[in-house]
């Protein structure tokens, strides 16, 4: 069965499409503009929310609102960052002393420290390939190694957020219990799996994925007498970055607030991003 090739086409041919398929485009010079600056299939993301079945637009759908979203999306991500940042950074200092203080500087190397000797391996074998990585070599050229092993804080700082969360999940059930309640405030088996989705969210934005309209793969687990079932929306995924941020006041002034006036800004759909109508009292600390 043949195929239509696919062909690249100009700017001027993407903004006829659009308007062909029911787009109103008032300003056509600032619409090219814009297709000159952002990718025409990075924009199509945004446009779902208003496509028909038949793959044409909702009546009155228009170019400028959903260059808008585009830009509010583009804020959203900033505002994120630094609070994903934060978490991360956090959740790596707090594991690398806690594993230090119960077994020593070079307690990783060792096996019997960790729940699955199959995942120890494979996270031996990661840092082998980390430490010999030429990215890493000016952090690592300033710490000190002991038979040819780096200690526990300096490990730590090199692996994904990915490897992170895996170094967390395979570490003895006592010591995740520990960890869990110590510093967090939360069941083990919750903050394992926050820390997994957690992640998604991060790679997400550090990424420049869209997460207007763009639901996650999965549901976080929800923790014991939660107010409500967590999802697969935005909204969940910054429910567990809340739970994950040890800065209430901060949480509250620097991210929650400014969260709540750019979405005033764009007059945003709050059902676009799984926002429920008290979503901000839901999220304040």
């Amino acid at each position: 069965m043949s195929k239509e090739p696919i062909l690249p086409i100009t700017h001027q041919e993407q903004l006829a499409l659009l308007q062909s398929r029911g787009m109103t485009v008032r300003e056509p010079e600032l619409a090219l503009q814009r297709l000159q600056q952002v990718n025409y299939a990075r924009l199509k993301g945004y446009l779902l929310p208003f496509q028909t079945p038949s793959g044409n637009y909702l009546p009155g759908t228009d170019f400028e609102r959903v260059y808008g979203l585009y830009v509010f999306d583009a804020r959203l991500r900033g505002l994120l960052f630094p609070v994903l940042s934060e978490v991360e950074l956090g959740l790596r200092s707090n594991l690398s002393y806690y594993f230090g203080q119960q077994y020593g500087a070079f307690g990783y190397c060792d096996s019997s420290h960790f729940e699955n000797p199959g995942e120890h391996s494979r996270f031996m074998r990661t840092l082998g390939s980390a430490v010999r990585d030429e990215d890493n070599a000016a952090f690592l050229s300033g710490h000190r190694r002991q038979n040819g092993r780096y200690p526990i804080w300096v490990v730590l700082e090199l692996l994904s957020m990915g490897g992170l969360s895996h170094f967390l999940a395979n570490m003895l059930p006592e010591d995740r219990r520990r960890f869990s309640t110590g510093y967090y405030r939360q069941r083990e088996w919750v903050l394992t799996d926050w820390t997994d989705h957690f992640t998604l969210l991060r790679n997400a934005v550090a990424h420049f994925c869209r997460l207007y309209f763009a639901p996650f793969p999965s549901a976080p687990v929800t923790p014991p007498k939660a107010s409500r079932t967590l999802g697969r929306d935005l909204f969940d995924y910054i429910v567990v970055t809340r739970g994950l941020y040890l800065h209430p006041k901060r949480w509250n002034e620097s991210f929650l607030t400014p969260l709540r006036d750019l979405i005033g800004e764009y007059a945003v759909d709050l059902l676009h991003i799984g926002f429920p109508q008290n979503w901000y009292e839901l999220l304040a600390k």
